[in-house]
């Protein structure tokens, strides 16, 4: 499905955002969670994904 340009766009098309999440967009929240400003976060999980997972 996913070895030709037609499957990628297929799952594309039933996205809210109609795209993968670029690598810095995943990186930005890593930096956050390395940096003071996530100090008062604990346990907690953070979900990066395609908002349509949630109803998954």
């Amino acid at each position: 499905m996913f070895n030709d340009e037609s499957g990628w766009q297929e799952r594309y098309s039933t996205m809210p955002f109609g795209r993968a999440a670029a690598p810095e967009e995943l990186a930005n929240a890593v930096v956050f969670l390395a940096s003071p400003r996530s100090s008062y976060t604990s346990g907690t999980i953070l979900t990066i994904d395609d908002p349509a997972r949630a109803s998954l």
